[in-house]
């Protein structure tokens, strides 16, 4: 979600997020619901600072990022207190990731990608809804959604080839057996082209698209493999990797943006478990 949601349009008060993101939206257990909804009645119209929300939980599948949605609708349903703009806005998420994964079945390796998808969309819409309600506007980012959640617009086609890309990666490598009297010759062409693919694969270049996003850190861009598990040799945090303008530093952003954090799970096996916070 946004890191910051200074208004609600439509409750007109005050509601500060701590950085939440969908994977704090899990189903809460009896004991969260008593100490953070029950005994800290928090709601979009009393969100004091000084409650802690839930401790976010690893998503593992599809089922469970659309559980998190259903949780984040229900805390914004306009019967309770919530706000119908911010509900029928998050409806449409749930709608768009029901329909992304009947035709791109979301694997356990692209759920990160989904989820860093939707978190930079929830930051857009709060960074948003603030601005417009000063203005007494109808919030634009809400009209947007219905362009932004459409399974056939541009907006979620980066989204779409990342989730593909995922399941190509997690898919097992087809093994071809050759008899080794007769067929020699095909077995060591085949298993030279299979290296020579496997080392292609392994020097991947970073798109533009994502390269243009890649946080800084004391004017050099920050060595991605130092926060994946593939890692980097180059040193600690605070070494730099690379020469001239090519260097990069070991470093830890505050925040990673979709294409940068969908890279590295695409092509560096992922984040560290210490940085995973960062997607």
């Amino acid at each position: 979600m946004a890191k910051q949601l200074p208004k609600h349009n439509g409750s007109r008060e005050p509601l500060h997020d701590h950085n939440l993101s969908v994977a704090h939206f899990l189903p809460l257990t009896d004991h969260e619901r008593r100490t953070w909804n029950d005994d800290a009645a928090v709601n979009p119209r009393n969100f004091s600072a000084s409650v802690s929300p839930p401790r976010p939980r690893s998503l593992q599948s599809a089922q469970a990022i659309l559980d998190a949605l259903d949780t984040l609708d229900a805390f914004f349903l306009p019967s309770a207190y919530g706000s119908p703009t911010a509900s029928q806005y998050f409806s449409c998420a749930k709608r768009f990731c029901t329909t992304l994964n009947r035709r791109f079945p979301i694997t356990p390796l692209s759920v990160p990608v989904v989820v860093a998808w939707l978190d930079d969309q929830f930051h857009s819409f709060g960074s948003a809804i603030a601005t417009d309600f000063q203005y007494a506007r109808r919030p634009s980012v809400y009209t947007q959604s219905f362009t932004t959640f459409d399974i056939n617009r541009p907006a979620s086609y980066q989204l779409q080839m990342c989730i593909t890309q995922a399941y190509l990666v997690s898919q097992p490598t087809r093994t071809v057996h050759h008899n080794p009297t007769r067929h020699s010759t095909t077995t060591v062409q085949s298993d030279s082209i299979g290296q020579h693919s496997t080392a292609q694969h392994s020097r991947v270049g970073i798109p533009p698209a994502v390269r243009d996003n890649i946080p800084t850190s004391d004017g050099k861009s920050i060595c991605l493999r130092f926060l994946s598990n593939k890692g980097c040799n180059a040193g600690p945090l605070g070494a730099l990797c690379g020469r001239g303008s090519r260097a990069r530093i070991h470093a830890i952003p505050t925040r990673l943006p979709s294409s940068v954090s969908s890279h590295i799970v695409t092509h560096l096996n992922g984040l560290k478990q210490e940085y995973s916070h960062l997607a």
